[in-house]
């Protein structure tokens, strides 16, 4: 989870030295880029302790904040929303469920993607795990949740929101998209994808879902 907090320029040097101290915090960039007149800065919630500050749970109070826990500070990067979708494609395992996973730079992903203009955030998922994938057949089941990460990418910090589904394909053969650096897709039991996955943001995610029963596709 990423939380954020409104500053100004002339604070940045004395954040980067000591850190936030009785901090509160945005629960969403939405919320953080209408209140924020200058800056906003990305913290990462699991770094820190906090509590809600209000019943909609749209802002927190948080103690010490580490300056490393302040994901686009030094240098500063102005955050930029991107929107994706993603898939957990699965099926019945022999003792339990199987998820599809990718294999990207070096490290085990789930298939996914940014929205595109003018498709629905079901549209993106959907072509995003058939391109990545390399399959035609898939089927939407059931909505999973979000995640909320971020990057550094040309000089801004992406506060990427991934809208996640649970999907079936009768499909057996796949096709690594090579332009997006995939070279594996490989089925995994359930326990297995959370031990191999390389993001901690999406084994959190994974730990915190139930998918619905699957059908035998």
């Amino acid at each position: 989870m990423l939380l954020f907090y409104c500053t100004t320029t002339d604070q940045l040097d004395k954040i980067r030295r000591k850190g936030l101290s009785r901090a509160e915090l945005y629960t969403s960039f939405a919320d953080a880029s209408k209140a924020c007149k200058e800056l906003i800065l990305v913290i990462q919630g699991y770094k820190t302790s906090y509590k809600p500050a209000d019943k909609k749970g749209r802002r927190v109070k948080a103690g010490d904040i580490a300056p490393e826990a302040i994901l686009n500070i030094d240098p500063y990067l102005p955050p930029s929303e991107v929107v994706a979708g993603g898939g957990f494609v699965m099926r019945e395992g022999n003792k339990e469920p199987e998820v599809l996973m990718i294999f990207r730079k070096g490290v085990w992903d789930l298939p996914k993607g940014k929205l595109d203009d003018g498709e629905s955030i079901e549209e993106c998922a959907l072509r995003e795990v058939r391109e990545e994938v390399g399959i035609k057949k898939l089927a939407m089941v059931s909505p999973l949740g979000t995640t909320v990460h971020g990057y550094p990418r040309k000089n801004k910090y992406k506060v990427k929101t991934t809208y996640w589904y649970q999907m079936e394909t009768p499909e057996r053969s796949f096709v690594p998209q090579a332009e997006e650096q995939i070279e594996k897709v490989e089925w995994m039991p359930w326990s297995k994808a959370l031990d191999k996955i390389g993001y901690e943001i999406f084994r959190r995610h994974m730990l915190s879902i139930k998918p619905v029963p699957l059908s035998k596709v």
